[in-house]
């Protein structure tokens, strides 16, 4: 149990980089994918803007999810990855396709 624990620890910081570029890579790969996707409704490009208004609303959900619930500690599963910035279709961020699919809010 101790060399386990001791092999754990040693690979504990390597885990944790490990975790961080693999975050990295799919943001940019989301990026990527929203420069080239064009919007369902629309037809205007999604691009790094879409992904940031996305972003901006999801904060400002969690904080009112907080603020309402201060003692509730949340599980809670991201469903806007994308908001076009000229209609305001939403999409999520599909990895494993490397594009988008419109939701509903």
């Amino acid at each position: 149990l101790f060399v386990e624990l001791i092999g754990f620890a040693l690979l504990l910081p390597v885990l944790i980089v490990l975790k961080i570029l693999r975050h990295a890579i799919e943001e940019k790969r989301k990026r990527g994918s929203a420069s080239r996707f064009a919007c369902f409704r629309c037809g205007a490009l999604l691009g790094s803007e879409s992904l940031r208004r996305a972003d901006s609303e999801w904060k400002l959900h969690m904080e009112e999810l907080r603020r309402e619930n201060p003692d509730t500690r949340f599980r809670v599963v991201r469903s806007v990855d994308a908001i076009c910035g000229s209609c305001g279709q939403v999409y999520r961020h599909r990895e494993s396709e490397r594009t988008f699919i419109a939701t509903i809010r």
